[in-house]
């Protein structure tokens, strides 16, 4: 007699069969609703015995799940729940109604929203908690988890242990996510006391490190070390989501860390933890006394060692932990030992030997942050795992900018070799100071000024003196020559013109006092907010609301948090930062305050040359870009962006707002004055015609339309796809690249300023800064931060200028992902004759066109209802 298939191996070969495409989802819950009323015949005996799946398809199925079965020594349910099943085909099947006995089973397979749940290890009896990602709260999620416990089969010593998790996790966000279902039906119907846990095993990472330390191949095949900082990334944010819920592990060593069947986290032994401020050892008489939570002598911090109790607050953690990263780089205890009296004893007799001395290829970010974590001082320390993981994270991701190692959401997208291992770290420069020994990037500022007044007389330039990137400003002709991007060529001057502008003969000379604050830009909800680092300068000079006030106008949401690490006053040399990304603020009495954008790695040092102007010098609405280098394209969410390059470019202006339609209102009127017929061929216009009536010209908005004769009011026309009025504060649409650079014409003769439209790159550096953010805000889309084709349910439309404050880049500059697309000066190539390039988003957009990389073109003398343009001033020409 054949024995018969068990429950749970008959659900798993259904759910196979399902995704394996053999079965509907209609078929399967069709069969299990029979299976469900009529007992006496199984699931697989009814798919198969009513044709649905053939015997060569039901074989394929048995042999899958068998092979599940034997790497669970022949146990169904946990094959079950280990079963790498579709999440998508279990919610699908959910949804298709099943019955109530395969719904249940459903329900437990349901993936959590977040894969930070309670797991019992496998090694052993173990409270364990999965540390790859935020872990899920029960009031948002309440779907249960994949095996369930039976508390009346658990031993003693593991009930205690669980009582004592839950114990922490009451008094506050429960980080060990043990929910109790006080009556609940199993699989074999009867109803029981059970505790919702996810049961898995894995790998520890103590005999991963074995592995690598004897030189075993597939260990050196699967764990290049680049992976393994991942995984303490992982555990970090576990450990990170612990402390912020007021609870410390006290035990974290690596045989109580384990690297699931699935790739996942898991950090175990929590059964010592406790309370910031308990000191209370682990309950008598529990049965795991040898488990991987209890302390090891070499992992355990100093005040630990000396005193005899647990850690007391998160930095005993953050110690641990920086044992543990140091093990991964190195393959060595920072302090080996087996009793804690030889481990104290090392401590206070043996210096730390820095990872990157071991002859491996440590870069120095990361043995900076490792070394932080081990002093011996705790206030010297990471205040928890949350800043320890915020600066791996850091590290991990501008070693993927800088290496190319990744795709969006850092997954590898290709075979690489380690960077840890193959890449040769930054060389430190002599006198780098201290920071560069400490593995930080290092900072130079200083300060210059001009000491003639070109800005405010002007001077005369010679007509081969105005180039700039490879294009006449004036008329946007490009120095190669080609015909079909010469531009205006009558915008073009012979004989020599009077700007207000330093030329090359104009050296600047030093200027020293400017204060200098620096800011690190922190990822939050997908903006990149400038927040004051810990250990800020208590007592030093805090930013005058003024320079605030100038540098961060309005509504700007990106004012910075707290008084900012004051580097001091220029010339700054080699102050040290921690790698990341900063906002540098930069004001010196008298001129105008300046923002500037820079990143660190690799202990990488930067000199940043700030000029310094007086505010008569300069008109207002214009932004400083200071010189320097950024990352061109290379953005991996755009899949049609350019290759990544590092480009320099020389310090420029660019306008805060696209020009309004008011503002352009009073140049074609200005216009009209002289010849009526002039304005005519620049009015905002469609394939129908002009959208604005005149002369005189009025932007036509609702109010004016109330107010106007019917005949004019007839001529005015909207925008085509919306059904809003024109307001003044719209950037101006409906114009061409010719109209734009006729713009700049006239307000150069107005006000002899060197204005003309900001080159392509220019256009990208403004609106991403040195970091390489995706978006001028920071790392993520959001309609409500950009004016875009569903910012507003009611309808899409163009915005005033300044309606979307979220839309603004590093330095300042507005409306750069949304609104109005900006022409730009440069020309898209020989393949595209007669055509300019185009950058950002437009009212009638989104997602893709947002992007700060994104490019299109359009003819030079096509006007689009999408289309406007902001102005680019230089200060300076530089020698050619």
């Amino acid at each position: 007699m054949n024995k018969p298939i068990p429950r749970e191996q008959q659900i798993l070969e259904g759910l196979l069969a399902l995704q394996m495409m053999f079965v509907t989802k209609e078929t399967l819950v069709a069969c299990a609703a029979g299976w469900e009323a009529d007992p006496s015949r199984g699931l697989t005996d009814r798919l198969q015995s009513e044709g649905q799946v053939s015997a060569r398809e039901m074989s394929a199925v048995r042999a899958i799940a068998e092979s599940h079965l034997l790497r669970n020594d022949g146990e169904a349910a946990l094959a079950l729940a280990r079963a790498p099943l579709n999440p998508v085909m279990i919610e699908e099947l959910l949804a298709a109604k099943p019955p109530a006995g395969l719904r249940r089973i459903l329900e437990m397979l349901r993936p959590a929203r977040g894969s930070g749940t309670m797991v019992l290890g496998g090694g052993g009896e173990d409270v364990a908690i999965g540390a790859a990602g935020r872990p899920r709260t029960p009031a948002s999620d309440t779907s249960t988890t994949a095996v369930i416990l039976a508390l009346d089969t658990a031993s003693a010593g593991l009930r205690q242990r669980l009582r004592r998790a839950r114990g922490i996790g009451e008094e506050g966000p429960d980080p060990l996510q043990l929910a109790v279902a006080p009556e609940a039906a199993g699989m074999d119907g009867k109803r029981r006391l059970f505790l919702a846990l996810k049961r898995m095993e894995g790998t520890p990472l103590a005999a991963v490190l074995t592995g690598l330390e004897h030189g075993n191949e597939r260990a050196r095949r699967e764990w290049h070390r680049s992976k393994l900082v991942r995984l303490f990334l992982d555990v970090c944010d576990g450990i990170g989501f612990a402390h912020a819920a007021g609870v410390v592990h006290r035990g974290l060593r690596p045989s109580g860390i384990l690297v699931g069947a699935s790739g996942e986290t898991i950090v175990a032994g929590w059964q010592a933890a406790g309370s910031p401020g308990d000191s209370s050892p682990p309950a008598s008489g529990d049965e795991s006394a040898q488990s991987p939570g209890d302390p090891a002598p070499a992992y355990m911090s100093p005040e630990e060692l000396e005193s005899g109790v647990a850690a007391k607050d998160p930095r005993g953690d953050v110690f641990s932990l920086g044992v543990i990263l140091y093990e991964i780089l190195t393959l060595h205890l920072p302090w080996p030992g087996e009793t804690a009296a030889e481990v104290l004893g090392n401590i206070r007799s043996k210096a730390l030997k820095p990872p990157s001395a071991f002859g491996a290829e440590v870069p120095s970010p990361i043995d900076a942050i490792c070394r932080k974590a081990l002093s011996l001082n705790p206030s010297g320390r990471y205040a928890d795992a949350r800043e320890l993981g915020a600066l791996v994270r850091l590290f991990l991701k501008s070693l993927e900018q800088r290496e190319g190692l990744s795709g969006a959401g850092g997954t590898h997208v290709q075979a690489v070799k380690d960077p840890m291992i193959a890449t040769p770290m930054a060389a430190v420069p002599e006198g780098g100071g201290s920071g560069a020994l400490r593995g930080d990037g290092t900072l130079s500022v200083r300060t210059e000024a001009f000491p003639c007044r070109c800005l405010v007389d002007g001077r005369s330039f010679q007509p081969a003196e105005l180039v700039h990137l490879g294009y006449n400003p004036l008329s946007g002709g490009s120095t190669s020559g080609r015909v079909d991007a010469q531009g205006i060529t009558a915008f073009e001057r012979a004989q020599p013109m009077r700007l207000k502008a330093h030329g090359p003969s104009c050296p600047p000379a030093p200027l020293t006092g400017a204060d200098v604050w620096a800011f690190r830009f922190e990822e939050r909800d997908g903006l990149l907010l400038p927040v004051t680092p810990e250990g800020g300068t208590a007592g030093a000079p805090v930013i005058p609301d003024p320079v605030i006030r100038e540098l961060f106008p309005g509504e700007s949401p990106f004012k910075p948090e707290g008084p900012g690490l004051h580097l001091g006053r220029t010339p700054v040399e080699s102050a040290p930062l921690p790698p990341g990304s900063w906002l540098l603020v930069i004001a010196a009495g008298g001129r105008r305050a300046v923002r500037a954008s820079v990143v660190f790695n690799r202990a990488r040092h930067i000199e940043q040359v700030v000029t310094m102007y007086e505010s008569p010098e300069l008109p207002g609405g214009f932004v400083q870009i200071p010189a320097g280098e950024f990352t061109y394209q290379g953005d991996p969410a755009n899949k049609q962006s350019g290759p990544r390059e590092l480009r320099a470019v020389a310090e420029y202006f660019i306008a805060r707002h696209p020009v309004t339609c008011a503002a352009y209102a009073v140049w074609l009127n200005d216009l009209a004055r002289t010849d009526p017929s002039l304005a005519v061929p620049h009015v905002p216009r469609g394939p129908e015609g002009p959208y604005w009536p005149g002369p005189p010209w009025s932007v036509p908005t609702a109010a004016w339309l109330a107010q106007a004769q019917p005949d004019i009011r007839a001529r005015a026309r909207r925008l085509p796809g919306t059904a809003r009025d024109w307001e003044e504060s719209w950037p101006v649409l409906g114009v061409s690249w010719e109209d734009a650079l006729a713009y700049a014409e006239w307000v150069r003769r107005r006000t002899g300023r060197l204005v003309t439209l900001p080159h392509e790159v220019e256009r990208e550096k403004a609106a991403r800064g040195a970091d390489q953010r995706p978006y001028p805000w920071g790392t993520l889309m959001a309609d409500p931060w950009c004016s875009n084709n569903r910012a507003d349910p009611s309808g899409a439309h163009p915005a005033g200028v300044e309606s979307f404050p979220h839309d603004e880049s590093p330095y300042g500059v507005r409306g750069l992902a949304g609104n109005s697309r900006d022409l730009c000066l440069n020309d898209a190539g020989a393949a595209f004759p007669h055509c300019r390039l185009l950058r950002g988003g437009h009212w009638a957009s989104t997602g893709l066109r947002c992007l700060a990389s994104f490019r299109s073109s359009s003819s030079q003398s096509q006007p689009s209802p999408h289309t406007g343009f902001r102005l680019l001033m230089l200060a300076r020409l530089p020698r050619a």
